[in-house]
Parts: C-alpha cells; sequence; structure tokens
C-alpha cells in the first residue's frame, strides 16, 4: 500500500498502491467496493471530507475529487509544479488544504 485513510463515520477505507489504482474497501466485510485507475500513479496523500462523501487524492502535481462510493470524478486541479504531498479538509468541510514543496 502507498496511502489509506478511513472514512470519518467508518465505513469505508481508501487505499492507493504503486500502480495508480484507487481502491475503496467496506469495512464492514474488508471486500473491495470498487475501484478506479487514477492518471498519476504516484498518491501521496488521501482525504475524506468530514462528512465522508468526498475523497481528496494528492498525486504528483494534482489534486482529484472523487464522490463515494459511486467512485466517480468531480474534479481534478493541476496544481503547483513542485508536487502536492498532502492533504486536510478543514472540520466543516469547506476548505480543503495542501501542502506542496515550495517556499509560501
Amino acid at each position: 500500500m502507498l496511502s489509506l485513510a478511513f472514512s470519518p463515520s467508518g465505513p469505508y477505507l481508501a487505499s492507493t498502491r504503486y500502480e495508480g489504482r484507487l481502491r475503496l474497501w467496506s469495512t464492514h466485510n474488508w471486500g473491495v467496493l470498487g475501484a478506479v485507475l487514477l492518471e498519476n500513479n504516484v498518491v501521496q496523500s488521501l482525504a475524506f471530507a468530514p462528512q465522508g462523501g468526498i475523497l481528496a487524492i494528492a498525486s504528483d502535481h494534482r489534486v482529484t475529487l472523487i464522490d463515494v462510493p459511486s467512485l466517480n470524478i468531480i474534479q481534478k486541479m493541476d496544481l503547483t509544479p513542485k508536487g502536492v504531498y498532502c492533504l486536510a479538509f478543514s472540520p466543516d468541510g469547506r476548505y480543503l488544504a495542501r501542502g506542496a514543496a515550495e517556499k509560501r
């Protein structure tokens, strides 16, 4: 595994591996609910929104937002050329912070 994140209320576990596939697991029976192949295969970080309905994925120079549990891509945001390494939602879910290799 490369990245792991539990949903806030606990029914899901998101995981990625080096080949760039995101898997969504049920924590009730540990079965795979679905998978999606991401365009950028090095995922640095995963973060669920506080309500659990959105998963943010940091990979290379992009943040991708995924609808949970449909695994449909909601939005792709190309960011700094120096990479995105970590993500965190604000407690109310209105903001998504990202950590990157820049001097700001």
